[in-house]
């Protein structure tokens, strides 16, 4: 924004534009495949228990693919077709070939509209399963499940809805001065807020899981933070013997440590099982 210009060098400036796309693409198709897979999980239960990791990164890697549609279009009608836009201040398609007349209204129902009607749906449909079932039951609703769905599906409509209409009504909504330069509310701010809220799904739907989900709050703090949730270990008893790890010397290296605490667990064990063993056997009287 100091130099009023794109300061990054030619190729940063063409892959902005194709990378910022398709990242794009691939986070909404992320989230519909998401709220579909629980959707079939709560409509067909035995089916949804056949599905393993590999079925999971099978959905995922045909949507990273799919998200492939703008840059391949991009190179197919124009791929030096881009400007540096001012009112986001990054590198921008221009779509300024007449080919993107017929084109365009299609590509952004069928890959803003229709994602943003299926998020929609989901979790309505999703809602109604959890509210028909806690009836049938008498049970309460599980509100932690179901704060999680309308949360997600509250930002995600927030963050894509605004740049679907700004990428479908742009040309149309824009107004013109008299020297015919673009102005007015929508070609400026609301363009601008429409790019800009944009990373909003993507940062919230973290938080969202880790306040709501046990797992993947493990799973971050495991993976992620490579920090392992270790409990102490529990002290064996038996009716006579106590096995408690003996204390090994502060000078000792770790490895000796654990194979001298090993050793005298194996020899509890073997002395509590001997003993057991021998006890259970009937004594003879003479």
């Amino acid at each position: 924004m100091a130099t009023d210009r794109w300061v990054f060098g030619d190729f940063l400036f063409v892959l902005r534009v194709y990378t910022g796309y398709y990242f794009y693409q691939a986070s909404v198709f992320l989230v519909c495949a998401l709220n579909i897979s629980k959707l079939t999980c709560m409509l067909f239960a035995l089916r949804a228990r056949l599905r393993n990791r590999r079925t999971g990164h099978l959905v995922g890697g045909m949507m990273w693919v799919l998200s492939l549609t703008w840059p391949i279009f991009f190179l197919f009608v124009n791929p030096g077709d881009l400007y540096f836009d001012y009112r986001v201040y990054v590198s921008n398609y221009a779509f300024t070939d007449d080919i993107w007349g017929r084109y365009l209204p299609v590509l952004g129902s069928l890959l803003g509209t229709v994602p943003n009607l299926v998020v929609l749906v989901t979790t309505v449909w999703l809602l109604v399963i959890a509210c028909r079932a806690s009836c049938r039951t008498r049970n309460t609703l599980q509100w932690q499940g179901i704060s999680t769905v309308c949360m997600i599906a509250v930002v995600y409509c927030v963050s894509n809805v605004p740049f679907t209409i700004s990428l479908l009504a742009e040309k149309s909504l824009t107004q013109y001065d008299s020297d015919n330069n673009p102005v007015g509310y929508f070609y400026i701010e609301y363009h601008r807020f429409a790019w800009n809220i944009i990373p909003l799904n993507n940062v919230a739907n973290v938080a969202i899981y880790t306040w709501s989900t046990v797992s993947f709050r493990r799973f971050v703090s495991e993976r992620v933070l490579r920090r392992r949730c270790t409990k102490g270990l529990p002290t064996m008893t038996t009716s006579t013997v106590h096995c408690n790890m003996r204390p090994v010397p502060a000078g000792m290296d770790q490895t000796v440590k654990l194979n001298s605490n090993l050793v005298l667990l194996h020899k509890t064990r073997y002395s509590v099982t001997g003993a057991s063993s021998s006890s259970s056997q009937p004594t003879r009287k003479l």
